[in-house]
């Protein structure tokens, strides 16, 4: 399978060959009215935070979720991968990248783990993008 395309708008999910806009960072820029779940992480080598959107699929399987950093903005993230090769932080020391989330639109949840019910979330958005009438993200 390709991997993800990325728009400058947000996520784009590669489904058979055709690139499919997700919902996920569209809803966020019109001030979306529900809560997003993110975690957030510290790289080990570079100590630059990545807000993980567990709920929120980047690929229309559902296997990586959406992310976000200051430096690449949007991106799909391994979400086991990223916890690996990271170290938690405090919400306290991600202050600038929430501050920056909420001016696009994103009203974040943080939590600290992401439960099987989470992953199962974003396998079944895959599902409903995968499953929509072509043209219909």
């Amino acid at each position: 399978m390709p991997p993800a395309q990325l728009s400058e708008t947000g996520s784009l999910a590669t489904c058979g060959g055709m690139a499919v806009e997700t919902p996920t960072h569209d809803a966020a820029t019109h001030m979306n009215k529900e809560q997003t779940l993110v975690i957030f992480r510290r790289w080990r080598d570079t100590g630059d935070i990545i807000a993980l959107f567990p709920e929120l699929p980047s690929d229309c399987q559902g296997w990586f979720c959406d992310a976000y950093e200051r430096v690449r903005q949007h991106g799909g993230a391994d979400f086991h991968g990223v916890v690996q090769a990271t170290k938690p932080v405090a919400v306290d020391d991600a202050t600038d990248l929430i501050e920056e989330l909420t001016r696009i639109g994103y009203r974040l949840k943080p939590i600290k783990r992401a439960s099987q019910r989470v992953h199962e979330s974003r396998r079944a958005a895959a599902r409903a993008i995968r499953n929509a009438p072509a043209g219909q993200p």
